[in-house]
């Protein structure tokens, strides 16, 4: 299978919208590979795919994606290979994202180890580890070590070509970062950043509605909640768009309910209270 061509499809599906075109693609390419005894493409799609169920918070579908991977990386002796590396880097995520952070970060920790050892210090995939890191760190608590790495994630794409999305990306995590740290300079800068660099994109990209979202959280903790409402309103948009009604999506209706009852909107709030807990029941049953 031509690999580049299937990926350049992905994109345009993901553009296109529609999380369950987005899925059915995936699966049915994943099958396809597999009928041919294409191993090398099952993966490579899997573990997009294993990052679409972690956005979707389907943690149960994404677990069983990895082990499926992992089988085919054992079956070809590749468990020290750099893309296997990659794909615990991934299944890592899922477990972070499913608020599992202690076996996340074992994990993260098995991937550096790798990373370090045999990529050089600026390579991409270096940024995307410490990127991930820094949000564990941060959904622990543990602050400082959180900026450390994602400093350090934004160092190295900084200094890489076409990497647009990944540093406006880091500069919402940064931002987060240093709201709860009470660095309000450091904030406003990194969310100026990100607003650049997601505006030179014509704010096209999955990624966007973490941004609106963050600094929606930021507008309301500084008593601006009509900011707020509106970007938790343009988040929902973007999540839907992409990934349905998601738990992000179940979020952020949890949030935009805080906005609107600093607003003394008791009855839209509830309603948007209610939808959050609607979606959060029916995604707990698919787990």
């Amino acid at each position: 299978m031509d690999r580049k061509q299937l990926l350049e499809q992905l994109d345009a599906v993901y553009n296109a919208g529609g999380y369950e075109k987005i899925e059915a693609f995936m699966t049915e390419t994943i099958a396809a590979a597999k009928a041919e005894g294409d191993w090398v493409t099952q993966i490579m799609i899997g573990n997009e795919l294993m990052g679409f169920y972690r956005d979707r918070g389907l943690t149960s579908k994404g677990v069983a994606v990895y082990n499926e991977i992992r089988k085919l990386f054992e079956e070809h002796g590749l468990t020290e290979d750099i893309s296997f590396a990659s794909t615990v880097l991934n299944a890592a995520n899922l477990y972070r994202a499913d608020g599992q952070l202690t076996a996340a970060l074992e994990m993260f920790d098995e991937v550096r180890e790798i990373y370090e050892e045999v990529l050089p210090p600026t390579d991409f995939r270096l940024a995307g580890l410490y990127n991930n890191m820094g949000l564990a760190y941060m959904d622990k608590g543990e602050r400082f070590r959180a900026r450390e790495y994602l400093e350090k994630a934004l160092r190295i794409v900084k200094a890489l070509p076409n990497t647009t999305v990944e540093q406006a990306t880091n500069h919402v995590n940064l931002a987060n970062i240093y709201a709860r740290m009470g660095r309000p300079d450091r904030v406003e800068e990194n969310l100026a950043a990100a607003e650049k660099l997601y505006a030179s994109l014509g704010n096209n990209d999955p990624h966007y509605s973490g941004f609106l979202a963050t600094r929606a959280e930021i507008a309301l903790k500084n008593g601006d909640p009509v900011s707020a409402e509106r970007d938790y309103r343009e988040a929902l948009k973007e999540l839907e768009k992409y990934y349905g009604k998601s738990r992000a999506y179940a979020k952020t209706c949890h949030n935009l309910a805080a906005a609107l009852d600093a607003q003394e909107k008791a009855e839209e709030a509830a309603g948007f209270r209610q939808q959050a807990e609607e979606i959060m029941a029916a995604l707990k049953s698919t787990r």
